[in-house]
């Protein structure tokens, strides 16, 4: 059975598509995501003009309640429905 170079070219793309979707996340981005998510709450804690009290309480309630989880939630959600729309193929990585 011979197969065309343009089959090869299929079977090869969809061989790397499958072992990229296999591999676990990278930690790193992981961390990247965290940091970015800190300087989110160091930007808005900035913005509501938070003192040191504030700020303080404002932390132990996103740590004891729902809120932040959830947030995050709605994030992963908002950019799921965005990267189906792009028809699954996400932007180029920019870091």
């Amino acid at each position: 059975m011979k197969i065309t170079k343009r089959q090869l070219r299929r079977i090869i793309k969809e061989e790397k598509a499958r072992l990229l979707k296999e591999q676990a996340p990278n930690p790193d981005d992981a961390m990247y995501a965290a940091n970015t998510a800190g300087g989110s709450l160091f930007d808005a804690l900035e913005d509501l003009g938070a003192d040191a009290q504030t700020a303080r309480e404002i932390h132990n309630l996103l740590k004891t309640t729902t809120w932040l989880d959830d947030a995050l939630d709605q994030a992963l959600n908002s950019y799921l429905k965005k990267l189906n729309m792009m028809g699954g193929t996400p932007k180029p990585r920019s870091i």
